[in-house]
């Protein structure tokens, strides 16, 4: 497993009905100039000029899982995990795909310090250091601020059974979807 105090992102486990990830991405457009650092695994808003960018309180869009644009040196596309903010011409677009199935659930690991148990399912939880990805563009986004609260981002739905997670200890992996998502109302946890 990888370093449990090191973060882990957003990671898509599967459907709610059972069935796997496909894989599939929706293509959305990032500003050239967005100032934001954005990790494979950070989830994203959507803003009033119609592009995305680093979720930092509202309604998640979708979770970032990477974007490419024309190189202006190369004069080739690139992909990148992260949105690192370089520096582009104006004319640049800078397309970014993210996962916004309302229906898929994604694993996080919960914070520093925090320990996530059975009695915290079907509670809702905030996220913590989005923005501030690993050296291969992974997002070191945790699970934090478990709560009732309607207006709190994620929903959680299990503990993880993945080999390797210890769910009798801090910094465990949990289940979630996301809790007031476009397509839904926010609701109070239980």
């Amino acid at each position: 497993m990888s370093n449990p105090t090191g973060g882990y992102g957003l990671r898509p486990v599967r459907r709610r009905d059972g069935a796997a990830w496909t894989g599939a991405l929706t293509a959305v457009q990032l500003a050239y100039n967005n100032a934001h650092t954005i990790a494979k695994g950070d989830p994203v808003i959507s803003l009033s000029t119609g592009f995305v960018d680093l979720w930092a309180s509202g309604v998640i869009r979708g979770v970032f899982w990477g974007c490419e644009y024309l190189d202006p040196v190369n004069n080739y596309v690139n992909w990148f995990n992260a949105w690192k903010a370089p520096t582009l011409p104006s004319t640049t677009t800078v397309t970014a795909y993210i996962i916004d199935d309302p229906d898929l659930i994604f694993e996080i690991r919960s914070g520093v310090g925090l320990q996530t148990v059975q009695a915290n399912v079907w509670e809702n939880a905030a996220i913590q250091g989005m923005g501030a990805p690993s050296a291969a563009g992974i997002s070191t986004a945790t699970l934090t601020g478990i709560a009732t609260t309607a207006t709190l981002p994620l929903r959680i739905t299990g503990l993880s059974q993945k080999v390797g997670n210890d769910n009798t200890s801090t910094s465990n992996i949990v289940e979630v979807v996301f809790n007031n998502f476009e397509l839904r109302p926010g609701q109070t946890g239980i």
